[in-house]
């Protein structure tokens, strides 16, 4: 459904930010925010130095205290 939503006429969006919104649980939820231009060309997405293509991951918000390979809680829903 989410690929439905995501590429129009063969194109997808240049940049598609994903971050966890919440949790419960069964499921956590993902947020996505999307450029409003599209292409076909591999070479226009904004994340393709990471490997990832026209997807980053933002998220979710560390706690301020958080250090390195620290775990912690994320929100429930």
């Amino acid at each position: 459904q989410v690929i439905d939503l995501l590429f129009r006429n063969g194109k997808c969006p240049v940049w598609i930010d994903i971050q966890v919104f919440k949790r419960n649980n069964d499921f956590t939820l993902l947020k996505l925010e999307c450029a409003g231009r599209y292409t076909d060309e591999y070479r226009r997405f904004y994340y393709n130095k990471t490997g990832f293509g026209p997807f980053g991951i933002k998220g979710p918000t560390l706690p301020p205290s958080w250090e390195e390979g620290q775990k912690f809680k994320i929100d429930k829903c």
